[in-house]
C-alpha cells in the first residue's frame, strides 16, 4: 500500500474527481489511513471541486468520514458545491443520504446543506432504498436538533418499507430512535415485530444495538426481548466487549433478570476481560449487581 499511495500522491494532478473519489473510496474500504494521501487527496479535490458530480463529492465525503479525517477546508468545498447541485436538483437518493451521513459521522453541522437535503429528501422519500432511509435516521440521531418533518418521512416510509429492511437496517433505526428519545409506536411495533421475523439474521452488534434501544427508551417489549435473548445466546462467542457490556447494561436497566444469559454473558467476557475499558468494566458490574 505504500508504494501505491506513494504512486498516487506523484501522479494526483493527473487524476480526473472520479479517480479522486474512487481512490479515497478505496482506502476508506480498505480501513487504510495513510494521512499524506489523504490530505493530497483533499487539496486536489478542492482544486477541481467543480469538476466532482454529486457522487463524487459524497464518495469524498463518504471515505473522510469513514476514516474519521476531518479535514475542514475540503468539508466546507464540499458543502458548498453539493448545496449548489442539490439545489439545481443534481442530487441522488444515494448522494443525498451519504453526504448527511459523512457530516453527521464527524459531526460537522452545516444548517444550509442540512437543509436542502432535508427539502430533497422528503420530496421524493418514497424513493429511498432501505439504507438510505436507515442512513438518513441514524445520521438524524448524531444532529444537535431534530429535524421533525424528516424524521416523520423516514418514521412513516420506513413502515412501508420493512419487509425489505435487513436486520442492520433494523437495527440502524431503532438506534436512531433512541438517540434521538422520541417515542414512536406504530414504528416501534412494526420494527419490533420485523425484528423477531429476522432475528436469525441480527449480528451480535445488532443484537446489542436493538436491546440497548429499548433499555434507552424504557420499553419493555418481552417477545423481542426474548427473542434478542435467545439469538445472543447462540451468537455470544463472538461478541466483542461493547456488545457484551452493552447487552448486559440493557437487560439490567430493564429489570429482566434471564440467568442463562447473564451466566453465559459472565462466561463470554470472562475470557476477553483484559480488552475491557473502564466503562466496559462499570457497566457489567453495575448490571450484575442490578440484578443481584
Amino acid at each position: 500500500m505504500a508504494a501505491l499511495s506513494a504512486a498516487s500522491i506523484a501522479k494526483l494532478t493527473e487524476f480526473t474527481s472520479q479517480e479522486l473519489s474512487n481512490t479515497a473510496w478505496a482506502y476508506a474500504k480498505l480501513a487504510v489511513t495513510d494521512a499524506n494521501l489523504m490530505d493530497a487527496i483533499a487539496s486536489e479535490a478542492i482544486r477541481k471541486i467543480n469538476a466532482l458530480n454529486t457522487q463524487e463529492l459524497s464518495n469524498t465525503a463518504l471515505a473522510f468520514a469513514t476514516l474519521v479525517i476531518v479535514h475542514e477546508p475540503l468539508l466546507a468545498s464540499i458543502a458548498a458545491a453539493a448545496l449548489a447541485k442539490i439545489s439545481a436538483g443534481q442530487a441522488d437518493n444515494q448522494a443525498l443520504s451519504n453526504t448527511l451521513w459523512a457530516f453527521a459521522k464527524l459531526e460537522v453541522q452545516d444548517e444550509p446543506l442540512s437543509a436542502a437535503i432535508s427539502a430533497a429528501a422528503i420530496a421524493r422519500i418514497s424513493e429511498f432504498v432501505p439504507q438510505g432511509l436507515s442512513n438518513l435516521a441514524w445520521a438524524l440521531a448524531r444532529c444537535v436538533d431534530l429535524d421533525v418533518p424528516l424524521f416523520e418521512a423516514i418514521s412513516s416510509e420506513s413502515r412501508n418499507k420493512l419487509p425489505v429492511l435487513n436486520s442492520q437496517d433494523l437495527s440502524n433505526t431503532a438506534w436512531a430512535i433512541a438517540k434521538l428519545e422520541v417515542r414512536d409506536p406504530p414504528l416501534l411495533d412494526s420494527l419490533s415485530a420485523e425484528s423477531i421475523r429476522k432475528m436469525s439474521d441480527f449480528n451480535p452488534q445488532s443484537i446489542s444495538n436493538t436491546a440497548w434501544s429499548l433499555a434507552t427508551l424504557d420499553n419493555k417489549d418481552t417477545p423481542l426481548l426474548d427473542a434478542l435473548a435467545a439469538s445472543a445466546l447462540a451468537k455470544l462467542a463472538d461478541f466483542n466487549v461493547q456488545a457484551l457490556s452493552n447487552l448486559a447494561w440493557s437487560f439490567a436497566h430493564l429489570d429482566i433478570f434471564n440467568a442463562t444469559l447473564m451466566e453465559s454473558i459472565a462466561s463470554a467476557a470472562s475470557k476477553i476481560i483484559a480488552s475491557f475499558d473502564a466503562q466496559a468494566v462499570s457497566n457489567m458490574l453495575w448490571a450484575f449487581a442490578r440484578l443481584e
